[in-house]
């Protein structure tokens, strides 16, 4: 059945089933790395631009470093990427986070493909092999959700459906590109999900193959 026939809370069931395969109490949340991320991780600073439009108009600017307790990442401003969970040999999850308000925060997850610069890839929200892109983007989350039981799941979650991924530069230790897009946001599943759209996004984080992104978008 086409998502246009598909009732608005079963796109949102489907998106969490097929595009991040980690359910917390039946819902959507996102990690931004697991309890053997290597403690002594404290990587260069990232940053992570977007400025999107819609049913909401907003921008998101982080620029900020990953830095762990040794079991956790701390809460503070922090763009990075690290391998794949399910094509570790093959592409990157670059995961970005901004707090906002008093314990959520802004997190971003978009998979990038083992690819030289100059490289122009398709985002593509059933993205499920090593040669594509997918891009998430939550709200009211913390830096890495589903590791704390207490956490809430989020509020609002959008996600590009069709888009470019462009890669301007990387070598061992980061990765620079710029990426745009279409897609849509569903915040209550009782409601119809809205129209989102990708102005503007660019981003440089640094790679370490010792934080692992524990996210399973394409």
């Amino acid at each position: 059945m086409s998502d246009m026939f598909t009732p608005p809370a079963a796109i949102h069931t489907r998106l969490v089933n097929r595009r991040c395969a980690m359910l917390l109490a039946g819902a959507l949340a996102l990690a931004a790395c697991d309890a053997a991320t290597d403690p002594r991780i404290a990587l260069e600073p990232g940053f992570l631009q977007l400025r999107w439009s819609g049913a909401i108009e907003d921008s998101l600017e982080v620029l900020g470093s990953l830095r762990t307790d040794g079991s956790a990442v701390l809460r503070q401003p922090y763009v990075a990427a690290g391998p794949h969970e399910r094509f570790p040999g093959a592409k990157l999850t670059l995961v970005g986070f901004q707090p906002r308000g008093l314990a959520g925060g802004v997190y971003l997850a978009l998979s990038i493909p083992d690819v030289d610069a100059g490289a122009t890839l398709a985002i593509d929200r059933d993205c499920a092999g090593a040669d594509c892109s997918s891009m998430l983007l939550l709200f009211g989350v913390g830096p890495q959700a589903p590791l704390d039981q207490l956490a809430p799941p989020p509020s609002r979650t959008c996600w590009i459906e069709s888009g470019t991924l462009s890669i301007t530069a990387r070598t061992g230790s980061r990765v620079t590109g710029t990426f745009t897009g279409v897609g849509a946001c569903i915040g209550d599943p009782a409601e119809p999900a809205q129209a989102f759209m990708v102005e503007q996004g660019a981003f440089s984080a640094p790679v370490s193959f010792g934080f692992r992104p524990r996210v399973s978008i394409g």
